[in-house]
């Protein structure tokens, strides 16, 4: 009765096991499956770069070439502005031509003239796609001259073209004569590879990653020495300290690691205080003639005031005050200092907030807490912002 007993318990488990599904992948199925999503993702990328008309990519063909205004690499911003490009050719035909197709692509838009007579083009709503015309009716024996005027409003003007006549073909390349915004007329260019701005360009000089690595390849070998001495240290210093706290710093612990961090931070303000530019930071003037006018109105402006004025008005307010109990006006010197004093303080109270938000959230954990601390303390983004008078240390929280 025992034997049969067993058996009869034993064999519903024994089912269990043999109809348990099982949900896991071999690791060629993750291969293959990671590989189809990359191809996937760089297929999806292909698709975006040849056929989304707000993508500024010139796709390749044969048939010609892609022709710009030779330009002097410019890194700086611009307006969005509408700017066009005439591209001009000459050519002689012996015989009066019984086919002449015109396959043209244009960035972003093209107006045609052959021999001084406007052609009407049928332009689509993708840019990126070959437009064609007969251009037989509008061609003569001898001289012709074929004339296209592109249009662009966030890159520069381009021209592609292919004209296809009985025994020759005329392509859009270097032979073509191009003048931006009434210019000067010049030989067009390739729209050349990636390269580095020369001497006399705004973003040309400056260091160079590795030649700066022969100047601080010292300092760099400090810091990591004071990484491993923290790593070797910090559990020993921990495990001295937490069961004593209950898993947490004590107030008075917290308090000096708080003071070292911010003692860190006042150090690197006061080293760079003098070697920055006072008008430095993305739209720095722009931020202080907010100030400037909150200061000297009391009041909030219009957001058509300027280019800045439509932004929160907290941080500005706040600058405001402070520069009025300072004594000291926005555009001199002293105000700037009192703003990046007022950013390093902003600067100070958002990773002590972050800290103490830690202790709420991950109680008795102190890793956890250290590893926030020292993210918020010591985020590349959040010690370059405040150094400067910007308001992107209030405006992201």
């Amino acid at each position: 009765m025992r034997a049969k007993r067993a058996k009869r318990t034993s064999k519903p488990s024994g089912n269990q096991s043999e109809t348990r599904p099982h949900f896991g992948l071999k690791t060629w199925h993750r291969g293959v499956l990671v590989l189809m999503l990359a191809l996937m993702a760089m297929a999806w990328l292909a698709w975006l770069c040849t056929r989304d008309p707000k993508i500024n990519f010139l796709s390749q063909d044969g048939r010609a070439e892609w022709i710009v205004f030779p330009r002097a690499i410019d890194g700086s911003a611009h307006g969005v502005a509408s700017l066009d490009t005439v591209f001009r050719r000459e050519f002689e035909l012996n015989d009066q031509p019984r086919v002449a197709r015109l396959d043209l692509r244009a960035a972003k838009r093209a107006e045609l003239r052959i021999n001084g007579t406007p052609v009407e083009i049928t332009v689509g709503r993708n840019w990126k796609d070959v437009l064609h015309a007969d251009l037989a009716a509008l061609l003569r024996t001898g001289k012709n001259s074929i004339e296209v005027k592109v249009f662009n409003d966030n890159a520069p003007p381009a021209l592609w073209l292919a004209l296809t006549l009985d025994q020759s073909t005329l392509r859009s390349d270097g032979t073509w004569e191009t003048s931006c915004a009434d210019s000067a007329w010049r030989f067009a260019v390739l729209p050349p590879p990636p390269r580095f701005p020369g001497p006399g360009s705004p973003i040309g000089g400056g260091e160079r990653s590795f030649a700066a690595l022969g100047t601080i390849w010292l300092m760099w070998l400090m810091f990591a020495g004071i990484a491993v001495v923290l790593c070797l240290a910090g559990p020993k210093w921990l495990s001295r300290w937490v069961p004593a706290t209950g898993g947490d710093l004590s107030r008075r612990h917290m308090i000096i690691l708080l003071l070292v961090i911010g003692g860190l931070w006042v150090l690197l303000f006061s080293n760079n205080a003098a070697l920055v530019p006072f008008i430095q930071g993305f739209a720095a003037p722009e931020h202080l003639a907010y100030i400037k006018y909150v200061q000297d109105h009391h009041a909030l402006p219009w957001p058509d005031d300027g280019f800045e004025m439509f932004q929160p008005p907290l941080y500005y307010v706040l600058s405001a005050v402070a520069l009025s109990v300072c004594g000291v006006s926005a555009d001199a010197h002293s105000g700037t200092l009192v703003l990046r004093l007022l950013t390093l303080i902003f600067g100070l109270s958002q990773f002590i907030l972050v800290f103490l938000s830690l202790r709420l959230i991950f109680p008795g954990r102190l890793v956890a807490q250290l590893v926030g601390l020292v993210l918020a303390a010591f985020l590349p983004m959040q010690l370059y912002l405040s150094h400067y008078v910007t308001n992107e240390t209030l405006g992201r929280h």
